[in-house]
Parts: C-alpha cells; structure tokens; sequence
C-alpha cells in the first residue's frame, strides 16, 4: 500500500448498533467522537460514556443512599423543588401589569377626547353643513300651505289661556309701528316653555309639529316637547295649512330669558307691549332675535323701526348686540 495519503481508503461508517442489540449484551454502545487536528486530519477514538439508570437494568449501579467521590461520600440533598416566581418577578410582572393599563387607559381616554371635541365641532357647524347629507323628516303639510292666522285671531283664541303669550318677528314690528309695512308670510308667538302645556287646551282643532335641524315631526298633544325643539308649528285640521309657529322660551311668567344668550335677560313686564288687546314683543327685542340671520325682511324691519326706537329701545339694543354680536352692522346706526 502506498504511504500516499490521497492512497489511504476512506474510513467505512460505523455501524450503530440496535437498541434490542445493546439490551441483550448488557454493555452501552461504543460511540465514535470525530476530532480535528492540524492538517485537518481526521482522528477516530472510542469513547465508552458512563450510561445508568433503568433503561439498563442488567449494569451495575452505585445505590442512590450515598454518593461516592475520591476524597469523601456526601448525603444526597431532597429532591428540587419546583422553581416558584421570586418576589422580584412578581413584582416586576405587577409593575408591567399596571404600565399596560395605564397606558391604555390613556389611549383610550384620547380617543373619547378627539371624538368628543369632533362632536362638539358638528354641533357648533353650520346648520346647513350638518344635515347636507341628511334626508328631512316632514310628517307636514308642503311649506308653501302657509296661511297664518292674524293677531287679532290669536287673541279671541288664547283670550281664556292663563298663558304669557306675545306676538313676535315681523308682526310684533307692524304692531310697534301701528300699521301693515309688509307682507307676512307665517305669525310667531313667543311664551315660556313651562306654558306650552296650557296653550295647547287652545288648540284642540290643530295638529302640531316640531320643527327643527331641518325635520318637520308630528307631535302628538300628549307627547313631551323634546328639549332641543324650540318651535312648534301649527296645522288647522279642517284647512291643512299652517297657521302658527310658537316659539318656546327658556323664562317663565315673570322674566324674560334671550334663548342664545341667557345672560340677557328683563323682568317680563317690560318687554312685552299691548295695542288693542293683543300682546306683543317690544321691537328691541325682537330686533334681537332678527340680528342673526339679517335676511333682507330683517333689515327692512330695522330700517322701518329704527326712527321710532325709543332711547330705552336703543340702549338695550345695542348693549345686547355689545355682548352677543359685537361687531354687528346695526351698532352703527344705534
């Protein structure tokens, strides 16, 4: 044979021996451990491993009362107990515990915050950019079934109503003024919200509706008036039309409360006026609910008051716009 190494056979796998085998022979198994030395030349050598327990019952064992070492024979300890979480993990797992519910708790309290304030933005928004997408509710008859009746109607009809009722908008004008400066297309009335109740023993010939954010809904004479409805139209069964809008006030029967602003407010004894027994709103207080939307019939009931105001009509109403609509084009003219 040749000392060539590249000549040397390479090693045959060794053969492992069967577990039945290595039972029946009661002696383990040799096992072959593979080792690198320089030149990468590979070693064989045979270890023998130190193999007890059961799976071996013909081998001979050490008895498990005493362990023997070269130098002394130590007791063997009780077995080891199952590891238990110190008090340090506990503690570090509590702590963790409590950062994850903190922080969700957070997490959870921003998230009410933003809808919240998005909440708060749609309701302060535009009318009209709230419901743009929305489809009207009108359970009424069509909004050109308008025929009012006249202030002189309303006052046979409510003359046994103990109710503190006046006209308001464009007729309490007319009625400051002593006669017709316009058209009108509806009537308003305006009383405490408290009395809403006693006026409807009036109006038992008529259906009623609450108007409002758009919808127009049948209210039922018996059914509460929601809190956010602050007006109430009124259809004559026997003609369908429209014949009053009520429009329900936040004050009661001794003083007098501007729904968009309740820190104005008067003793309800004076701003309420009377000509020939038909109460009605003083116009600076009138002219106060129309400042805010100044449609044209709102400026031309201005211009058409405007030189009768009294310096009390004038002072109010500008303190009033002053607080609510400081920068109010009718200031000027006050």
């Amino acid at each position: 044979m040749s000392d060539n190494e590249d000549d040397h056979e390479p090693p045959q796998p060794a053969q492992i021996p069967l577990l039945d085998d290595i039972v029946s022979e009661g002696k383990p198994p040799k096992r072959r451990r593979r080792v690198k030395r320089e030149k990468n030349l590979d070693l064989d050598f045979e270890t023998e491993p130190q193999v007890t327990g059961d799976l071996f019952p013909d081998l001979p064992t050490q008895p498990r009362d005493k362990v023997t070492t070269p130098d002394k024979e130590v007791e063997p300890g009780p077995p080891p107990s199952p590891l238990e979480p110190s008090e340090a993990i506990r503690a570090q797992a509590t702590q963790m515990v409590d950062r994850l519910v903190q922080e969700y708790a957070v997490e959870m309290v921003h998230r009410l915050r933003d809808e919240l304030t998005q909440l708060l933005e749609e309701l302060e928004a535009p009318l009209d950019n709230r419901e743009q997408n929305k489809t009207p509710v009108w359970d009424g008859p069509p909004i050109d079934a308008w025929q009012p009746w006249f202030p002189i109607e309303l006052a046979r009809r409510f003359e046994t109503a103990d109710v503190n009722w006046a006209v308001a908008g464009g007729w309490a004008i007319d009625l400051f003024l002593g006669y017709l400066s316009r058209d009108h297309h509806d009537i308003e009335i305006a009383l405490p919200r408290e009395e809403f109740s006693s006026l409807i023993a009036c109006l038992g010939d008529c259906e009623l509706f609450a108007a409002g954010g758009g919808d127009v809904r049948r209210l039922r004479h018996t059914d509460p008036v929601p809190a956010a409805i602050h007006q109430i139209w009124v259809v004559e069964r026997e003609t369908g039309q429209w014949r009053l809008d009520v429009l329900l006030e936040p004050g009661d029967a001794s003083r007098w409360v501007y729904r968009r602003d309740p820190t104005i407010h008067r003793p309800r004894a004076d701003v309420v006026s009377i000509r020939n027994g038909i109460p009605y709103l003083r116009p600076d207080i009138v002219l106060l609910f129309k400042a805010k939307h100044l449609r044209d019939q709102d400026n031309a009931d201005f211009r058409q008051a405007l030189p009768r105001l009294t310096s009390s009509h004038r002072a109010f109403l500008r303190t009033a716009l002053e607080v609510s609509a400081p920068d109010h084009p009718w200031l000027d003219a006050l």
